[in-house]
């Protein structure tokens, strides 16, 4: 089992939404948590969008996934 180095501060957390749509107030609050711990955040506002009880299309959501674990 591969171990990843621990975060520090500044460092950078993506958040996506693979499965379910996520509820934009309790994400905004998870954001301002973070961001008071001194990371960073990033996600795009298609972790909002609903198709069914997905968040969007399946398309969009591995694409948006394979994009955070691509970034370095």
């Amino acid at each position: 089992m591969r171990k990843p180095k621990a975060l520090r501060e500044g460092s950078t957390i993506g958040i996506v939404a693979p499965a379910s749509n996520v509820d934009r107030e309790a994400l905004l609050r998870g954001v301002a948590a973070l961001e008071q711990s001194g990371y960073r955040v990033r996600y795009s506002d298609q972790v909002f969008l609903q198709e069914y009880y997905f968040a969007g299309a399946h398309s969009l959501r591995a694409a948006e996934l394979t994009r955070m674990f691509s970034d370095p």
